[in-house]
């Protein structure tokens, strides 16, 4: 995928100088996105040292784009342009949107098997049980902790009562995020 990336930003470099901008960031949404959104929950989770290297790429790119030089900050940019930051924040808004749709149920059957909703842990209710909360499965390994669907449920269950059964509740996701993690 960095391979791919890399020789993405070169046709940038090569272009940058004959099409205008526009055309540019076009090109960028076509071609350097999708490699970024393919697959992200399941990938999103990887190490800082890989992760960064996405977003080395990204930056080169728009500071390409904008003609901007190699130490020129990137946040500028990425707001000018109105792009997310790499894959953390990428990740995180596509975790976000299929957990909106697990707590709804609407989404394939073997994503939804891999979350358990409070409700369907015992037959009684509980605070826990009728605040729309997923069950979190306990385990001892990283590599557990680190995935999608421990990430999904500690996002979800850190949300506040008051966005239960709202359907805004995943543009809620966003503020919270930093509050929580």
């Amino acid at each position: 995928m960095i391979i791919s990336l890399r020789k993405i930003v070169g046709i940038i470099v090569r272009l940058r100088h004959h099409v205008p901008v526009n055309t540019l960031f076009q090109i960028y949404r076509s071609l350097i996105l999708p490699y970024t959104l393919y697959g992200i929950p399941v990938w999103g989770q990887a190490s800082q040292c890989d992760l960064k290297k996405i977003l080395t790429l990204q930056k080169r790119a728009l500071r390409l784009i904008f003609f901007a030089s190699k130490r020129s900050h990137a946040i500028p940019l990425l707001v000018a342009s109105n792009i997310l930051p790499a894959v953390n924040m990428l990740y995180f808004e596509t975790v976000s949107s299929i957990m909106h749709y697990v707590s709804t149920h609407s989404t394939p059957k073997n994503i939804g098997e891999l979350f358990i909703h409070s409700s369907d842990v015992h037959g009684y209710n509980t605070r826990f049980s009728c605040a729309d909360k997923i069950f979190v499965q306990k385990s001892r390994l990283h590599l557990k902790i680190k995935s999608f669907p421990a990430f999904g449920t500690r996002l979800w269950n850190c949300l506040p009562l008051r966005f239960s059964g709202v359907s805004s509740r995943k543009e809620h996701l966003k503020e919270k995020f930093i509050s929580c993690f």
